[in-house]
């Protein structure tokens, strides 16, 4: 595979469309960082990467005020946050568990 096409999926793994890619200059692409969502030990997802989050109409989510001194935000899983799609810290009231490959991280 040459370098330009690894470039190429790795960005697509990031999120970043063709069209994207082909308007970003040579040194913007090479910064994107690929997204990571990892389910934290009874609490949020965390997401970290060059993340975009939309609503289902498609309007964006500004995620600024949301993200942490890394750039990383932490989505809801426990379904109780009053600022959903954001985590509020509501899960350690209400007493959410969850552990790696149980239930909670294959619902539907």
């Amino acid at each position: 595979m040459s370098t330009i096409s690894r470039k190429s999926a790795l960005l697509a793994t990031a999120g970043v469309s063709v069209a994207a890619l082909s308007r970003m200059t040579p040194a913007a692409a090479q910064s994107v960082q690929p997204v990571r969502i990892t389910p934290t030990l009874d609490g949020p997802n965390k997401v970290t990467g060059d993340i975009e989050l939309s609503w289902p109409s498609g309007n964006r989510v500004d995620i600024r005020s949301q993200a942490d001194k890394d750039g990383a935000i932490y989505l809801c899983r426990c379904g109780r946050s009053l600022n959903k799609p954001f985590c509020d810290g509501t899960h350690a009231k209400v007493g959410f568990r969850s552990r790696e490959g149980d239930d909670t991280a294959h619902r539907e």
